[in-house]
């Protein structure tokens, strides 16, 4: 479903709370980039996606990476996957060579 785009916008968002303004965050930071794209303060709820552009995240839903949703999702998945014999490329995304 990812991969065809068929996967909502609302299900790909990631909020977050700003803890300090945009520009007191390291250059490449997601929390810089999608702040300072949304001019957002401390304090403020922003939603964000995965990208490839400088810091892995952005705003713009145009940029989204569907290859950096898989990552995250293999990260949270793959050990648990693994000790009851799954494998996730295999088992769950079915296909081998998407993530290496």
């Amino acid at each position: 479903m990812m991969e065809s785009g068929h996967v909502s916008l609302e299900d790909l968002a990631i909020k977050l709370t700003l803890q300090k303004n945009p520009n007191d965050y390291e250059k490449n930071s997601f929390q810089r980039v999608a702040g300072d794209e949304l001019a957002a303060s401390q304090g403020d709820l922003i939603i964000y996606y995965k990208s490839d552009i400088a810091g892995g995240g952005t705003s713009n839903p145009n940029l989204i990476s569907g290859r950096k949703y898989l990552q995250m999702l293999r990260t949270a998945t793959e050990d648990s996957l693994n000790a009851m014999g799954y494998n996730f490329l295999r088992d769950v995304v079915k296909i081998n060579d998407i993530l290496d």
